[in-house]
């Protein structure tokens, strides 16, 4: 989850910042979105009481359908309340930096909650890193 969070803060950086062909930051940013959740679902199975982990998923699905719903809606506002710029040909077009920079702002969040996650995993031995068939470290 670290390197996930981190790479799609540098994915999202390049493409704010740099003129760079987008093509080889989106395949780092499929790669990044591939390994947070890789690595999120299976923590859980580890992480709540059996008894509970239904609704444990249960929430991280509406907390991830949730995003899914409301981030595209202030991607939207950002881009309509920012003024148009010229683009590389001299037009007037939307510029979507700050959208951009939204993006790698929650990248930013997203690590700083793996490092809480990280440190929890620390303090309590819930071997996380681990492969699911082996047990917590006692």
């Amino acid at each position: 989850m670290i390197f996930g969070s981190v790479l799609l803060v540098l994915v999202h950086s390049v493409l704010a910042f740099t003129d760079i062909n987008p093509v080889v930051p989106i395949i780092f940013l499929g790669i990044a979105f591939s390994l947070v959740p890789a690595a999120m679902w299976p923590a859980v199975a580890k992480i709540v009481d059996e008894k509970r982990i239904g609704t444990a998923y249960g929430i991280m699905f509406s907390i991830q359908n949730l995003g899914l719903w409301g981030i595209p809606l202030l991607a939207g506002r950002i881009v309509t309340n920012t003024p148009l710029a010229p683009n590389l040909a001299g037009e007037m077009a939307k510029d979507y930096t700050w959208t951009i920079i939204m993006f790698g702002s929650l990248g930013i969040l997203g690590f700083i909650f793996a490092l809480l996650l990280k440190s929890e995993d620390k303090k309590k031995k819930l071997a996380l890193d681990k492969p699911s068939n082996q047990l917590r470290a006692e």
